[in-house]
């Protein structure tokens, strides 16, 4: 299943509830835009985003 993710808010929701390594162990395609991907500022954040 794929999924496309167009606002940065879901993964800050999911960064915030601290299951954002769970999201993305997830059997999922998931895909979002660079625009979205630069809007994370915060470098502890960042480094917990593995987007290709």
């Amino acid at each position: 299943m794929k999924i496309v993710i167009t606002d940065v808010s879901v993964f800050f929701d999911l960064y915030h509830l601290q299951i954002l390594p769970e999201f993305f162990a997830l059997d999922l395609e998931i895909h979002t835009t660079d625009f979205v991907y630069n809007e994370i500022t915060n470098s502890v954040q960042k480094s917990e985003y593995t987007l290709d």
